[in-house]
């Protein structure tokens, strides 16, 4: 969702909230693969969204929260897309992996900008792993 409108912190839980069972509906025998999960929502939809939906999982978001990101100033380096979350997300992501879900796995953030571009007015979102 990147509708302006709505809050960039909550763009994940207003997709799952509305576009997914849009989605699902849809094409119900449709293989879904929700990337980057950063939310307790997201990955909650897919521990209990049945064998065609699956996630991934970044290592920034089971390191890092978003005071991680702010607290103190930014730090441009733990900026990504989807933006960290809260600290409550963060264990929901941990939690969900500890459960042994089949249908999470690792998703990787191959992005080397260069320092210059991250530390910027506007930087780069990415971090590599």
């Amino acid at each position: 969702v990147t509708d302006p409108a709505v809050d960039v912190f909550d763009r994940e839980r207003v997709f799952v909230r509305t576009r997914l069972p849009q989605l699902i509906s849809m094409a119900p025998g449709l293989k879904i693969v929700l990337e980057h999960l950063s939310t307790k929502e997201a990955v909650e939809s897919v521990l209990h969204g049945g064998p065609n939906l699956a996630g991934t999982i970044t290592p920034q978001h089971l390191l890092a929260n978003r005071n991680a990101l702010l607290a103190g100033g930014i730090r441009p380096h733990l900026y990504c897309l989807p933006i960290l979350k809260t600290e409550e997300d963060r264990r929901a992501l941990l939690d969900a992996l500890r459960t042994g879900c089949p249908r999470l796995f690792l998703g990787t953030d191959s992005a080397p900008h260069a320092i210059g571009r991250k530390e910027t007015g506007c930087g780069c979102a990415g971090i590599f792993n």
